[in-house]
């Protein structure tokens, strides 16, 4: 019941935050940007999110076969729902509904837990480091249509960008060779924390569990290399479909051509901010650095917030779906399935032992 409460308190505040951002910008023109949008741009950006998702469900599937996981592709597709409604509504979209994808599947397939989070792990590693590439690329883009205003009067952006880009280039060098060595960071890290005074025991018995998903992960990624090739390749299509979304919704909704370097910054502006995106959808925190990028765009006029506004809605619309579809599969998995410890074979993963979509 608490939890119920909890969760409710944090859905109006998220509706109170969004309705004041609308009012803010204008709800007559937010209202007559959604009706000039019309039903076919929404459905538009809806087949892009239903791609990103088809997407990364055939990487998962790809995945599960050097392993010996035989899963029928609509549970997976399923358990992805899941995965994608736990993203929305926590506090970061990277990071959240994995453990929920590992339950589901777990339960439904009847295989262990540790072999499931596996596949997963290294599913978002590879993720991961085709973001990093993608991203990189984006804000560099970015930064050269937009130099004269990033490092001048929006100097404090810039240079966010700049530390943004080197820090996740960094970082997938870093991940693509520790998957090559077979280094075990994540194993590393539970040690550390099975050698403090809480919880020793368990802690323990997570390090194992964490070393066993990261041992499976390493020993696909480095034997079956055509298959890390292939999913590298498909999550790198995922991104390119969450990168054209604007594209698509302001050329059929409001004639609006965006050209790649002003998608570049939307991109790189909305995946910074879904990072941390605090409340569910982000409402409030991507708002707020959409209406700044429209305006460092030169788009700063009522009626271009006005259809940046109708696009966000568009956004929040398909992830109300996105969560009733995800809660409707698990409640059908049954209620345990979010709250029990151990609903199938094998022992449940810790929240942490999960890795997570972009956007």
């Amino acid at each position: 019941m608490r939890n119920a409460i909890r969760i409710g308190a944090v859905i109006l505040i998220s509706a109170l935050i969004l309705a004041g951002i609308i009012v803010a910008v204008g709800f007559e023109q937010t209202a007559e940007a959604v009706a000039r949008a019309g039903v076919v741009s929404f459905a538009a950006v809806g087949g892009l999110l239903v791609l990103s998702l088809l997407v990364h469900t055939i990487a998962w599937a790809a995945l599960n076969r050097p392993i010996g996981h035989a899963v029928p592709f609509m549970k997976l597709l399923r358990a992805s729902v899941i995965g994608r409604a736990g993203n929305i509504v926590t506090p970061s979209t990277y990071l959240g509904g994995e453990p929920q994808r590992v339950l589901y599947v777990g339960q439904a397939g009847d295989l262990p837990y540790h072999e499931v989070a596996g596949s997963v792990l290294l599913g978002k590693y590879l993720e991961a480091i085709s973001f990093i590439l993608f991203a990189g690329i984006t804000a560099g883009i970015a930064m050269v249509r937009y130099r004269a205003s990033l490092f001048g009067p929006n100097l404090a952006v810039g240079v966010l960008l700049v530390v943004f880009a080197i820090g996740i280039l960094v970082m997938g060098a870093v991940l693509w060779v520790s998957l090559l060595r077979r280094q075990k960071p994540l194993t590393a890290l539970a040690g550390s924390l099975s050698r403090l005074p809480i919880f020793p025991h368990r802690m323990s018995r997570f390090r194992v569990r964490v070393r066993s998903m990261e041992e499976q992960a390493a020993r696909v990624f480095c034997e079956e290399p055509k298959v890390a090739w292939r999913v590298f390749g498909m999550h790198v299509l995922g991104h390119v479909a969450i990168f054209l979304k604007p594209a698509v919704f302001f050329y059929l909704g409001g004639a609006l051509v965006l050209d790649i370097g002003q998608l570049s910054l939307l991109f790189v502006v909305g995946q910074i901010l879904l990072m941390v995106q605090l409340m569910p959808s982000g409402a409030g925190i991507l708002d707020g650095g959409y209406l700044g990028a429209f305006a460092l765009m030169g788009l700063g006029d009522s009626e271009h917030l006005a259809q940046c506004m109708a696009y966000l809605l568009c956004l929040r619309f398909w992830d109300i779906l996105m969560v009733g579809s995800g809660a409707f599969f698990a409640s059908r998995a049954g209620i345990r399935l979010l709250f029990s410890r151990s609903p199938g074979r094998g022992e449940a993963p810790s929240p942490v032992e999960g890795a997570r979509d972009a956007g």
